[in-house]
């Protein structure tokens, strides 16, 4: 493999995908393989900056990729055999750096997948200082189509066939047919923003031409089947990562996300700043259309089947979002709502209410301070999340609201005001009360849709109407008297509008019931970075409690009683609790299970040393529910003042004292699957958490399958009706039920548990503050 690895030698890395948002959808290290362009400057050359090209022929381009990717092929064949050369291979020889930040030191398992990053190389600091190649869509196609199949080099096979020799003789060995998984990344913040829109078409004609390209070749020489003794890999496009980057909404990224939906392009995740373009906020009419444009797009109300897409996740898929069927986009993240103006929130949530695009989305809401806002902004979120509307017309599951700056009381009486109203667009808007209760319906294409509204929500009838070239789905009147000529309406994307009642087909209420049933995943982050008030998270959590199944809270939560959170939460299954010093992951299932109530939770969640000691007692209710803890035993920020007295600030006179308790606890916490410890210096006590890791737990891991059961019984029953003497039988021979059960549990896989020690690294604070 030594040959190989210097293709790739420099050009993998071991990372994070960069944000809260993202860590909360896919917490894992990903490897990112950039690969060469045609346009690619060499930058050893003393003279690289006028312009001397690292492949002076095309030939020598091409035949460059070619070995990329089939050393990329054969390091999938040696993770499928052996995993521990394959972790040596990419550490010792092909550079990459496995020990890093939130795994720790010690090993894990890191699957043979990869993201593929594609930009033209200007600099000698690769990401971030380049643009998308020409020849992109070329790229792709010939990284990712037939070429690979039926054009492979001898030496590529010749390798392949010596890996699989690890594995056993070639005679005794069975084929193994690879399928290694690669997702495209596009990300704006590496791409000129003038060939933005061309470039992610690119990537999308390649995903087409990919697609039709192995259906030509499975029409013309069929699914062939691999060999005996033979290896086979096939490299297999999973829906892209999307970032648009810090790109402000323009009409034309509106169109494009419009035109990217509709075709039914799919990814795992789908990242947009909510910022409008300086230019549009001039002109009122163009900023309504562009903004619509892209919120009713990507919360289209229309689900596109993934048979029709050109990628596909794997059936055996790591990645996270794929085990609960994921929709066309994947993961939503909203990184900048907060400088959204409160105006435009009833056009976004008017369409995040009949979303079938997405089950899992994450945003911020940093700077919603101004107490006017934040009741408007809780109202709309009340409505496009938790009300009868959204369970019914949303297929929202899982939401994560982060950097959350104020939730008191006042506010939560707001937001529980909308769930409770029978008519919450009226109460939204506070307009009247119609004689008519609200009903979905189809707009009519090219017809007249009244947009602006004065102080008393009249329509301002001298402004320019809008008219869409489409029928719109899931509009929603309200305020109807059930005779005038306009009908006050609910458009998604658009907000509240007027449009005549001779252009609405009214829909059958059951056809429209096509929602998850409601948010059953939540996560709520305060503000770590200054000052944030939670006081009203119990009565949050009071109205919508029911119906979570796992909670995550993440920041300072100032005199909140979690054991209050949990009697709000009476089906919850899984909580995490992160803080400064302690993040815990608990598993309820088993109480749920056995329908019995929750154990109380008395720790000091504040106090790292009150919480290990609760954690050491076996008898312990609640700590027999622990699977995953982070203890951080230094100070959360690096110019924190030691003699403060705030949150954040650890005392280093303890350190000692809490680093012996947390190995005590190792030697008698039963549960625990994960355990990560920070610490100023790494090197200090690491051997004795070293002999801690990857240590059985009295748990299996997935239970004993129903075949190795049935084959265990089979040798212990008589096989015949001949009749046994009972008294030539050792009673010993006579297993019960739960002597079988017990059987069958220590022949299943058990959990092994992974302990991390390690230093924080700084530089990656955004990974180091998410939740364990």
């Amino acid at each position: 493999m030594v040959p190989w690895c210097s293709f790739i030698k420099d050009k993998i890395q071991y990372t994070w995908r960069g944000n809260e948002e993202q860590y909360w959808v896919e917490p894992r290290r990903l490897l990112e393989v950039y690969l060469p362009t045609r346009e690619d400057m060499n930058t050893c050359h003393p003279n690289w900056n006028n312009g001397k090209p690292m492949y002076p022929n095309d030939e020598d381009f091409w035949t460059n990729l070619r070995n990329i990717r089939e050393a990329l092929a054969l390091l999938a064949a040696v993770a499928r055999i052996d995993p521990s050369a394959w972790k040596y291979i990419l550490e010792a020889r092909c550079n990459v750096k496995l020990e890093g930040i939130g795994e720790g030191l010690f090993e894990e398992d890191i699957p043979a997948e990869f993201v593929l990053c594609i930009y033209q190389q200007l600099g000698i600091d690769r990401v971030g200082h380049g643009t998308y190649p020409d020849i992109l869509e070329e790229e792709i196609i010939y990284f990712c189509g037939t070429d690979h199949r039926e054009h492979p080099s001898q030496d590529y096979l010749e390798t392949l066939k010596k890996i699989a020799t690890l594995g056993g003789t070639l005679q005794h060995l069975s084929a193994i047919d690879i399928e290694i998984p690669v997702r495209l990344e596009f990300d704006n913040n590496s791409s000129r923003r003038y060939e933005f829109v061309p470039k992610i078409f690119d990537i999308l004609h390649a995903e087409l031409a990919i697609k039709e390209e192995w259906d030509s070749y499975n029409q013309r020489v069929g699914q062939q089947k691999v060999e005996q003794g033979v290896i086979r890999c096939t490299f297999v496009l999973e829906p892209m990562l999307v970032d648009f980057g810090d790109s402000q909404i323009t009409p034309e990224i509106a169109g494009t996300v419009k035109n990217i939906v509709a075709d039914n392009c799919w990814s795992s995740q789908f990242q947009i700043w909510v910022s409008l373009d300086d230019t549009l906020l001039n002109d009122a009419r163009a900023t309504t259309l562009a903004f619509g444009q892209i919120m009713s797009s990507m919360f289209d109300s229309i689900r596109r089947s993934s048979e029709l897409a050109n990628t596909r996740y794997q059936p055996n898929s790591t990645i996270p979002i794929a085990t609960s069927n994921p929709l066309q986009l994947g993961a939503v993240f909203l990184p900048d709502e907060y400088t959204l103006p409160a105006c435009y929130l009833p056009a976004m949530h008017s369409a995040m209410v009949v979303n079938q695009t997405t089950k899992q989305l994450a945003m911020r809401c940093l700077n919603l301070r101004d107490a006017a806002d934040n009741k408007t902004w809780l109202e709309w979120m009340a409505y496009s999340f938790f009300s009868k509307r959204a369970r019914l017309s949303s297929a929202l599951e899982s939401l994560a609201l982060i950097d959350i700056v104020r939730l008191t009381p006042s506010d939560v009486e707001a937001f529980a005001a909308i769930l409770a109203s029978e008519h919450p667009e009226e109460a939204l808007f506070r307009s009247p009360r119609g004689k008519v209760n609200e009903r979905d319906a189809i707009l009519k294409a090219d017809v007249p849709v009244r947009w602006q509204f004065d102080n008393e929500g009249q329509a301002v009838e001298s402004s320019n109407e809008l008219i869409f070239s489409k029928a719109l789905n899931c509009v929603r009147t309200f305020s109807d008297d059930g005779e005038s000529e306009w009908v006050n309406v609910l458009v998604p994307g658009y907000g509240r509008c007027q449009v005549l009642r001779s252009d609405l087909t009214f829909q059958n209420s059951k056809l429209s019931n096509v929602g998850s049933g409601g948010v059953t995943t939540l996560k709520i982050g305060f503000n770590k970075y200054g000052p944030s008030d939670s006081s009203g998270l119990p009565q949050f959590l009071e109205v919508i409690g029911s119906s979570l199944r796992s909670l995550t809270l993440d920041g300072p939560r100032n005199h909140v009683d979690t054991n209050v959170i949990i009697q709000n939460c009476p089906n919850l299954e899984e909580l995490s609790l992160w803080g400064y010093f302690i993040g815990i992951k608990l598993d309820f299932r088993k109480y749920r299970e056995n329908c019995q109530h929750l154990p109380y939770l008395p720790c000091n969640w504040k106090d790292a040393g009150s919480l290990i000691e609760e954690l050491s007692d076996s008898s312990s209710s609640w700590a027999k529910c622990a699977r995953r803890l982070r203890v951080r035993l230094k100070n959360s920020f690096p110019d924190a003042d030691a003699s403060a007295s705030e949150p954040g600030i650890y005392y280093m006179h303890n350190f000692e004292r809490d680093i012996g308790a947390v190995l005590n606890m190792l030697e008698v916490n039963s549960t625990l699957e994960f355990i990560e410890v920070i610490v100023p210096d790494r090197n200090v006590h690491i051997d004795a958490f070293r002999a801690h890791h990857f240590t059985p737990l009295h748990r299996e891991l997935e239970p004993l399958s129903e075949t190795s059961k049935l084959a265990f019984l089979s040798i212990l029953l008589p096989t015949g009706s001949k009749k046994v003497k009972t008294e030539n039988v050792h009673r010993g021979c006579y297993l019960n039920r739960d002597v079988l059960a017990t059987i069958f549990a220590f022949a299943a896989v058990p959990v092994r548990r992974k302990v991390h020690y390690r230093e924080e690294k700084e530089k990656y604070w955004e990974t180091e503050i998410t939740q364990v």
